[in-house]
């Protein structure tokens, strides 16, 4: 976050009349500064939140993978190819139990 990009959010904060909007304003510029002077928001653990987002889905689909093999072990690009917003989450839960420290995410 740049100097001139927090300068003109406190622009905004000090334009802004409706208290509710000003204080959600300068609550979240808080938080970017906070960020990009280092300090970084406590967050819980990502074998944690995989396991809580691969219950969630097992609890609510029926998830059987198939054709692991097809999967190339050198470096590839794995994309769903459906326009629902949980096939992303699906294809981490499931290829990143097999594939555990390969997969990088971007």
């Amino acid at each position: 976050m740049s100097t001139a990009a927090i300068k003109r959010v406190k622009e905004g904060v000090a334009a802004a009349s409706n208290g509710a909007v000003r204080q959600i304003i300068e609550k979240t510029l808080n938080r970017l500064k906070a960020i990009s002077q280092g300090y970084s928001e406590p967050r819980a653990n990502s074998g944690l939140r995989r396991f809580v987002m691969r219950s969630l889905i097992h609890s609510f689909f029926k998830v059987t993978v198939e054709h692991l093999d097809r999967i190339p072990q050198k470096p590839a690009i794995l994309a769903v190819n459906h326009l629902h917003h949980i096939d992303p989450l699906l294809l981490l839960a499931e290829v990143r139990s097999f594939f555990r420290n390969q997969i990088l995410v971007l």
